[in-house]
């Protein structure tokens, strides 16, 4: 559960990563629409995924502390407690001034505000990005340790070809 709650903040947060170089080349009137029009869901439906990744993640690092990937599982953790309380430090402080502006009527250190949003949430991907790595890797030393990273063997009988006159197998 920690990976995949995981996996889905990630791809938020990469998704505003990818619009970042387009959107900083809009004017101040575009860029308030997109901002107070597109982003809805993503504060509904990402805030909660976010933050149930956040509550999945803790509880992994718990139960597996002591464990191998039990550190990996705690940084994973951290990274996104650190990820979530950036968000707020700095996304959220972004996202309370621009809800306010109307289309057309943006304050003059709008700018600041877009870089403040832009890049608050690149340092956001990489945050999510290196703490679901970390999970990631987590979870495979946790599965080795487990017995779930022993080698399988598969071995195959492939039958004798016959000879002519004999019955498959070798044997008449």
């Amino acid at each position: 559960m920690a990976v995949v709650a995981a996996a889905l903040t990630m791809g938020l947060t990469f998704a505003h990563t990818l619009e970042l170089p387009q959107k900083l080349g809009y004017d101040a009137a575009m860029w308030t629409r997109i901002q107070q029009s597109l982003y809805l869901w993503f504060g509904v439906v990402g805030g909660a995924v976010e933050v149930a990744a956040v509550a999945v993640a803790v509880v992994f690092a718990v139960r597996t502390r002591g464990r191998p990937g039990g550190r990996l599982a705690t940084g994973g953790a951290a990274l996104f407690v650190a990820a979530l309380a950036w968000w707020f430090a700095v996304v959220n402080t972004a996202n309370a001034q621009i809800g306010s502006w109307t289309v057309g009527a943006a304050p003059a250190d709008w700018e600041h505000w877009r870089a403040q949003w832009e890049f608050g949430h690149a340092v956001h991907f990489v945050l999510t990005l290196a703490g679901f790595l970390a999970l990631l890797l987590a979870t495979v030393q946790v599965a080795a340790a487990e017995g779930g990273g022993d080698e399988v063997t598969v071995t195959s009988r492939v039958p004798e070809p016959a000879l002519p006159g004999e019955r498959h197998g070798g044997k008449r």
